[in-house]
């Protein structure tokens, strides 16, 4: 079996050897970079770590920033993002192939990517894991997909720390403050 090849990208130095020593621990090959200049001109990784919001250039796409935001993503069984363009009601992304199986379940997986952009400010990208889509209420009932929707729409002026912590004490106050399962938000705003 080969070993994995993984980038490390991130331009603070200390969280950059954090993560290649814990890799390289594991037995994976691990390869860093600074910034995504640097990082471009790389071989081509079996997976990239990649820090967002970096110095020069966004690694994805070899655009210096701040124009755009650029994100690669691959579920791994995860639920769909929320892409919520500033001016726009927000959206389920339909991730098609880069939905992928479970992560960890197969030893043969693959997974596909799939690229967005952030382009003006206030564009924001919601990932949720499943206990924040299918905690169920007082009552029973699992909302689904759209249970982050009224919160999304009427907190869309926060920053992404207070709109994550709102969405989980969304779900906390709808299921009389039972934790049912993991309970994990990321928001990334441009």
């Amino acid at each position: 079996m080969t070993t994995a090849r993984i980038l490390v990208v991130d331009d603070e130095a200390d969280i950059n050897t954090v993560l290649s020593v814990t890799l390289r621990r594991a037995g994976y090959e691990v390869v860093s970079a600074a910034d995504g200049v640097e990082a471009v001109e790389r071989h081509a990784p079996d997976l990239i770590l990649l820090d967002i919001m970096m110095p020069r250039r966004c690694a994805a796409s070899g655009r210096t920033r701040p124009p755009r935001t650029c994100v690669t993503l691959s579920s791994g069984g995860h639920p769909d993002p929320v892409l919520f363009r500033a001016g726009a009601e927000p959206a389920a992304m339909d991730m098609g192939a880069a939905g992928g199986p479970v992560l960890g379940v197969f030893d043969d997986s693959v997974f596909e990517q799939t690229a967005l952009t952030l382009e003006a400010p206030g564009d924001a990208l919601i990932l949720v894991t499943d206990g924040i889509l299918e905690a169920q209420d007082q009552d029973g009932r699992r909302p689904g997909r759209a249970a982050p929707r009224p919160v999304l729409v009427r907190e869309r002026a926060r920053n992404p720390q207070a709109l994550a912590r709102l969405l989980a004490e969304d779900v906390l106050r709808r299921g009389g403050s039972r934790i049912q399962d993991d309970m994990t938000v990321f928001v990334l705003r441009r």
